[in-house]
């Protein structure tokens, strides 16, 4: 799948639910990343409540909030998930007229940006909500 198709699929999921492609996009690559997360981790905000009640009816978010106990171990374990990536998609049009044996591709990848750290936590002080966020960004390969 490329980019293009990828769209087109965005597209039409938007138009079925009738919201926002953007907001489509964003409930998409958000379910992809919260399946890669590591296992300690735990989706929590407004996507959590999009997981639970579904898209239609509730507000829209434009992030992915996570919590987890270790920031160092959680990016670690989610930048390794991430260069995985998340399930193949069949090998290009391209790529099979050139090979028609020609392996899968991964459906996506990335790299894990820790989010800006909470006020409390830069100033050394923790609190209940110290390392709890990151801002994933989910790519194409």
């Amino acid at each position: 799948m490329n980019l293009v198709q990828f769209d087109g699929r965005v597209e039409a999921i938007a138009g079925a639910l009738d919201i926002p492609i953007d907001r489509a996009r964003m409930l998409i690559g958000s379910v992809i990343v919260a399946q890669m997360l590591p296992d300690k981790a735990v989706v929590k905000g407004g996507i959590s409540v999009k997981f639970r009640l579904g898209e239609v009816g509730t507000r829209a978010t434009a992030d992915l909030d996570v919590a987890a106990r270790n920031r160092t171990t959680f990016l670690d374990e989610l930048n390794q998930r991430l260069e995985i990536g998340w399930g193949t998609v069949p090998a290009s049009r391209g790529a099979l007229k050139r090979n028609p044996d020609a392996p899968p591709r991964r459906a996506f990848s990335g790299m894990a940006r820790p989010a800006r750290r909470l006020l409390n936590n830069e100033r050394g002080r923790g609190g209940k909500n110290a390392d709890k966020a990151v801002s994933s960004a989910v790519g194409q390969t």
